[in-house]
């Protein structure tokens, strides 16, 4: 299923509350990866989904935590013989998108963030082709941390996690945002917005 539990927030700027609560409230988390873009690099986002969910986190590290991510460039510039690296293509839609991916191990320690035990850094590179000519090219890099061993998943794997997170936020939010038009949405009745979201998911 798209999903499969949802966290009502009442007011702009509770998503970081609501997505705890949720963690929290979810059943049989354990062994699980909860995937979270860079607004839930928190702290206690990080104590919930370890301690209180027994599951491990893969985060987007982006400016809001501009500290951890250093941290993490350093780490993967230092620690160069223990990177692992992979690498995959893709091709379609005149599209060809290359992804690079390198995974360090770390410490709480030398992050500073609790249960950090693992640092990846993703290159993207797309080229868009026309009549089989490039008409333009993109690159960017993003920095990520992980509370699981760097044994426990290959590169390759690392990769379909966040991979599989995009896919939710490209196939649902987009879809919701830009087909639905859901952001713009006023619906005020008592508890009319939470219904119209669930059916925009289901639908």
């Amino acid at each position: 299923p798209p999903f499969f539990a949802q966290s009502l927030t009442t007011a702009a700027g509770q998503e970081i509350v609501g997505a705890q609560e949720l963690i929290a409230g979810v059943e049989n988390l354990s062994g699980c990866v909860v995937t979270l873009d860079a607004l839930h690099t928190v702290h206690k986002t990080f104590e919930v989904t370890v301690v209180s969910s027994q599951a491990d986190f893969l985060v987007c590290v982006k400016g809001n935590a501009d500290d951890l991510r250093r941290k993490a460039e350093q780490i993967l510039r230092r620690n160069g013989e223990d990177v692992q690296r992979s690498r995959t293509v893709d091709k379609g839609h005149g599209r060809i998108e290359v992804r690079h991916i390198e995974v360090a191990p770390t410490t709480p320690i030398e992050t500073g963030w609790p249960h950090t035990h693992v640092v990846c850094r993703v290159t993207r590179q797309r080229e868009t082709q026309r009549r089989g000519q490039a008409v333009s090219t993109s690159s960017e890099q993003v920095y990520y941390v992980g509370s699981f061993a760097p044994s426990r998943y290959t590169p390759e794997q690392v990769l379909r996690l966040i991979r599989g997170h995009w896919s939710i936020e490209n196939g649902l939010h987009h879809r919701k945002d830009r087909s639905m038009d859901e952001d713009r949405n006023r619906a005020s009745a008592k508890g009319c917005g939470r219904v119209m979201c669930c059916i925009r998911s289901i639908a």
